[in-house]
């Protein structure tokens, strides 16, 4: 699923939409000064220090980012077709769950006119994470993955009562 859903996306932004992709550098530098400068983006370090430090290494800011970003995309894909497996879903509903997540406009689309996201797929991948953990009887490493999810998106907090529950049952 990953593999046929995450191309369509590239393309979808690259070739047949108008999205970030399309933009030059400039506009990346500045972004990437916005996200590091202004509250509460600057506190969300997870992106814009990843950058800083592959454009150390040679990387554009653009190029960076987008590796970032395709990287958490598989990534997550993987984590939440663990998640739903650990919820008893069959291989089978995972996929289609899978692919449905992938599919949903806030991941297929993100970077395009008016999804502008930065930090989301880290909350939607330590999110993922922290529920299966507590859904498997780890608690402890539930909470630093839910803690690590805040610290992507503050609104993570949002879930404490559904990671709350998740543990309890």
């Amino acid at each position: 699923v990953p593999l046929i859903v995450t191309p369509l996306s590239f393309f979808l932004h690259l070739k047949w939409c108008g999205s970030l992709m399309q933009l030059d550098e400039a506009v990346f530098a500045a972004m990437l000064r916005h996200h590091l400068t202004t509250y509460p983006l600057s506190i969300r370090f997870f992106t814009s220090d990843i950058i800083f430090a592959l454009t150390m290494a040679g990387l554009t800011i653009k190029q960076a980012y987008f590796l970032i970003q395709y990287s958490l995309v598989v990534l997550l894909a993987f984590v939440f077709y663990r998640y739903l497996l650990a919820l008893g879903f069959t291989k089978r509903n995972s996929n289609f769950g899978l692919f449905l997540l992938l599919s949903a406009y806030p991941i297929l689309a993100a970077h395009i006119e008016p999804v502008h996201t930065w930090d989301d797929i880290w909350c939607h991948l330590f999110l993922a994470l922290s529920m299966t953990a507590f859904i498997k009887d780890r608690p402890a490493s539930g909470l630093v993955w839910f803690t690590l999810a805040c610290f992507a998106r503050e609104q993570s907090l949002i879930f404490l009562p559904i990671a709350v529950y998740a543990y309890r049952t």
